[in-house]
């Protein structure tokens, strides 16, 4: 793209039509971005087929934390047990508490096919996980109080933050401040307004929603508009619920390959899985207690490559498992599967006929079994 540029300015600023000439005849034009010689040639790739900027590396998510008790701060990498750790060129993002459970969501705009993704944060309200939310309105100024700083007091502990209209790549902010207060059943607010003026609201108590006006010295409390989410399906399953996939063909530890069998009067479960995966290996006891008592057809598909199949065999020594352990090659796993972009472990739940009946994400629980 950059050397397109360089020869359209070449002609451009080219002093003889001599030049000009010579130049236009190398059959070179300029490509503005936007254009549809542009989208068509540079971008029809990222838009149209869904590949990546980066090389669908994954978008990293951290969290704040205390880490010594002098209150130095440090970040931990939650990317991977989030759920946020998405293939897709996320570039804008929102964080917002869509659900108003007093924790901010995130809701990001993906390059690929305007994809639009919505990330619920399940860590926020609970035991010990108060918070505070504050809308603001101003008298003096702009009703917005864009640029007034909110100050959250709770015993020796101050939070500070600004109310700001946008942040990051092509983002807006929320008009709304959310507060975490731990157990504290109540904490002293205070607004520095954008005119200077700074005004004390008083004690409020924890899990409120409020909005403090300029000039009232008093909040208004609004009332909650709580809702749940419903959960997503896994993602990663290239077939629908109440598919018949074609069989797959598994790799035993000897060598052998044997087909993977669904039907025949038994309910059958699936689970996808690698040994690199703690959730993974925590499950295999379940599901080989599963095989033993004989009232579902159980089968594991290991998506390791082959230089670690020999770990199989040793987990399998380790747990005292009775059930084989499989593996499957990812080529032939993609035939039901988005193998760079599913979760593990995967189970896929088939009934008595073979149709794909449910798909549970993460490792198998007792509640799982019962449903």
């Amino acid at each position: 793209m950059y050397w397109r540029h360089v020869v359209a300015s070449t002609i451009a600023e080219a002093k003889t039509e001599e030049t000009k000439k010579v130049i236009e005849a190398a059959a070179i034009t300029e490509e503005r971005a936007g254009s549809d010689t542009y989208v068509e040639n540079h971008m029809a790739l990222i838009f149209q087929d869904g590949l990546s900027f980066s090389g669908f590396e994954r978008n990293p998510v951290f969290i704040s934390r205390v880490a010594d008790p002098q209150g130095s701060m440090s970040f931990q990498d939650l990317s991977d047990v989030s759920g946020g750790d998405l293939v897709e060129d996320c570039r804008a993002t929102i964080a917002c508490d869509f659900d108003d459970d007093g924790d901010p969501d995130l809701f990001t705009n993906a390059i690929q096919g305007e994809c639009h993704l919505l990330l619920r944060n399940d860590m926020g309200a609970g035991k010990g996980r108060g918070f505070v939310k504050i809308r603001l309105r101003g008298t003096t100024g702009h009703a917005s109080a864009a640029g007034a700083t909110v100050r959250v007091t709770r015993g020796d502990k101050k939070q500070a933050q600004v109310l700001s209209i946008g942040s990051g790549y092509a983002s807006q902010n929320p008009g709304e401040l959310i507060f975490g207060v731990g157990e504290d059943a109540s904490v002293l607010v205070s607004v520095l307004w954008p005119g200077g003026a700074e005004e004390s609201f008083g004690s409020v108590a924890a899990n409120s929603r409020l909005r403090l006006v300029e000039g009232s010295g008093a909040p208004e409390f609004i009332v909650p508009r709580t809702f749940r989410f419903a959960d997503p399906p896994p993602r990663g399953v290239l077939f629908a619920v109440g598919t018949k996939p074609t069989p797959l063909t598994l790799i035993l530890p000897d060598g052998k390959t044997t087909p993977l069998t669904l039907g025949g009067g038994k309910k059958t479960l699936v689970t996808f899985w690698a040994t690199s995966c703690a959730a993974c290996r925590e499950e295999l006891p379940l599901l080989d207690r599963l095989h033993k008592e004989g009232a579902v057809r159980v089968v594991t598909a290991s998506i390791d490559p082959p230089e670690r199949a020999h770990l199989l065999e040793q987990i399998g020594e380790r747990l005292s498992l009775t059930m084989p352990l499989p593996r499957i090659d990812r080529a032939e796993a993609s035939r039901w599967l988005e193998v760079d972009r599913m979760r593990i472990p995967l189970t896929l739940v088939f009934d008595e006929e073979g149709a794909l009946s449910r798909v549970i994400g993460g490792a198998l629980t007792e509640d799982d079994l019962r449903e």
